[in-house]
């Protein structure tokens, strides 16, 4: 299966799914969507970095590559499998349904997961990770983070810092790794 990502107009900088890293000048939008047995397509979705400092982007119902900038950002995944990735500033995420993958960068982050079994990664700074329906995973990474289990039966792995897990509920098959500072079942 091949991922194919179609650009329409491009701004900023893309780090593409794959890892490769293209540089672009201005920003970039939605692009069409095509199925096929034989790959995958996403669109592909910045913020208009350009001016002011809370940029909201809505994502399509198809899935979505969602890329902010060096804002505030406020990013909303919709009923596809979406990737959400913040850059600097404080931001905030939302999955919605789908099997989602949200990324945060720096800044104080605020990623809420929704429904579908999502993999959620803290960044650098000191972070809000919120599971929702479904099994999901959360990863705390660098800074001082705050993970919150959902329904489901979710993964917790705090990663570097001083990272606290709540709504810990093993009898629904929570698990977590062993470097966490604290962990709890309620706030």
């Amino acid at each position: 299966m091949a991922i194919v990502i179609t650009i329409a107009a491009i701004i900023g900088i893309l780090l593409l799914v794959t890892g490769l890293s293209l540089p672009f000048v201005n920003s970039v939008s939605a692009t069409n969507h095509h199925s096929s047995s034989s790959d995958s397509r996403y669109n592909v979705i910045t913020a208009g970095c350009s001016t002011g400092s809370i940029v909201a982007t809505d994502g399509t119902h198809m899935p979505d590559l969602m890329l902010g900038c060096d804002l505030g950002d406020v990013m909303y995944g919709k009923a596809a499998n979406d990737v959400l990735q913040s850059r600097l500033g404080d931001d905030k995420i939302y999955g919605n349904t789908g099997d989602d993958s949200l990324e945060s960068g720096a800044g104080g982050d605020e990623l809420y997961a929704g429904e579908g079994d999502d993999i959620i990664f803290a960044g650098l700074d000191d972070d809000f990770l919120v599971a929702g329906k479904g099994n999901d995973e959360l990863y705390g990474e660098e800074g001082n983070d705050l993970l919150e289990g959902g329904d489901g039966a979710d993964y917790f792995d705090c990663g570097d810092g001083l990272d606290v897990i709540v709504d810990y509920d093993p009898s629904k098959g929570d698990t977590h790794t062993n470097n966490c500072e604290d962990v709890r079942e309620r706030l």
